[in-house]
């Protein structure tokens, strides 16, 4: 079933019962909403397309089995982008995922109903999942706290992925404080660092992340940054080598994995090159029951114009140089995070397909993952803070992204971060 986003009141996370010695959380009663391309034990699991069966789950995905553990009740399952292929959640099948500040405008995606879900204060956190943004760029739209851990930290049994190298579950709610606990229920970690702001080192990639933004968004950006250098967080500008230029590798190494992971999940047992005559017949018919145009011409791409293996090494090789750089720039200025704007443009209308920055037009889609691929190929944990604006305007995010395998101290900064903005 698909919850009603607007008919509950928000419900608040209880404080942590145990303390790290004692690694006990309770979020006993705490309601929460799954996206729909992770599996609930009686409910389907169709990742927000007719391609996929209607029929209920024998088994609850891992992630929501610990969440069970701990006492949260999982109350829906949420809209997104189809098959987890788009920014905007505007779904052909489920319909639009309206944005709760603006009911005109996209809530992002592709965890749009997670993120849609939080902000409208239906439930106080929803899992979504990331492959180049999708549970930061929504977040940044419908002003919530968007986080994606690193690549491999939460287990993945269970949920419908279309690229095991770069997807992850996430977790969208109303503070970094929340996004913790349920990261501690998850992961059974307890820890979170008492951190000063004035110990706080954040390195500014301005080339690449910031120089696409829009005026309004650039302007709000540089607000938080003030702000938080007025509590005595230190900037510094750094270069990241590469960030902007792996989208065709971040784009390979999804087309290679989707098509095989849609043959896994119906059984087969997919070559790692070329695909088998039933293989091609079975991939054929799902396409055609995908229900949104915009993700049938994406996936019908990747079974017509196949990506050899050859090609997918590469990639994969790519993204280890791009880790590298992530090593690199953090090691070289002896910083904490990076921070950048989430997306350079608020959310736009539902339906529109392009955006114009600076008088040049580009297509939505990479447009709105410029900023947030590169993390996500990387595997790096990073969220989206929302930066409080004057009553009636729309939200916008800053990213915030660590090293791979620190997220317990990306919380701990962010969570500082964001008290620091949200203080009247």
């Amino acid at each position: 079933m698909f919850i009603d986003l607007y008919a509950t009141e928000a419900v608040l996370l209880p404080e942590s019962l145990g303390t790290p010695a004692t690694p006990l959380i309770s979020l006993a009663g705490v309601p929460y909403g799954v996206k729909n391309n992770i599996a609930v034990q009686g409910h389907p699991m169709q990742a927000g397309s007719p391609a996929l069966p209607d029929t209920p789950v024998n088994e609850s995905a891992e992630v929501v089995k610990r969440l069970s553990q701990v006492g949260a009740e999982c109350i829906g399952s949420l809209n997104m982008h189809e098959l987890a292929l788009g920014t905007t959640s505007n779904n052909s099948f489920f319909g639009a995922t309206r944005n709760p500040r603006d009911l005109e405008r996209t809530a992002g995606g592709s965890s749009g109903g997670s993120a849609a879900a939080v902000a409208d204060g239906s439930v106080p956190f929803a899992l979504g999942t990331d492959t180049g943004g999708s549970c930061r760029i929504p977040a940044a739209y419908c002003g919530v706290v968007g986080f994606r851990p690193t690549t491999g930290r939460y287990p993945s049994e269970g949920v419908f992925m279309i690229s095991p190298t770069r997807d992850t579950v996430g977790v969208l709610a109303n503070s970094v404080s929340d996004v913790s606990l349920v990261d501690t229920a998850i992961t059974g970690e307890t820890e979170l660092l008492d951190v000063a702001a004035a110990s706080i080192r954040i390195g500014l990639p301005r080339q690449g992340f910031f120089t696409q933004s829009s005026p309004e968004v650039a302007t709000v950006v540089e607000f938080a940054i003030e702000r938080l250098e007025e509590e005595g967080v230190e900037f510094v500008d750094v270069e990241l080598e590469g960030s902007h230029d792996i989208a065709l590798a971040g784009l390979q190494v999804v087309a290679f994995e989707a098509p095989r992971e849609v043959l896994s999940f119906f059984g087969f047992t997919p070559s790692t090159d070329s695909f088998t005559n039933a293989e091609l017949r079975l991939l054929h018919l799902f396409v055609e029951d995908i229900a949104s145009p915009d993700v049938k011409s994406i996936f019908s791409h990747f079974v017509d114009s196949p990506i050899t293996e050859e090609t997918y090494l590469a990639a994969l090789n790519r993204r280890e140089v791009l880790q590298e750089a992530y090593d690199a720039v953090f090691a070289k200025n002896s910083i904490d995070v990076l921070a950048y704007p989430t997306v350079g443009i608020i959310a736009p209308r539902i339906g529109e397909d392009t955006v114009t920055v600076h008088g040049a037009e580009s297509p939505l889609f990479p447009y709105s993952i410029s900023n947030t691929d590169s993390g996500s190929l990387a595997g790096q944990p990073s969220l989206s803070l929302p930066i409080p604006r004057l009553a009636g305007a729309l939200p916008v995010g800053l990213g915030v992204e660590g090293m791979r395998g620190d997220d317990r101290r990306l919380l701990a900064i962010s969570s500082v971060l964001h008290k620091i903005l949200t203080r009247n």
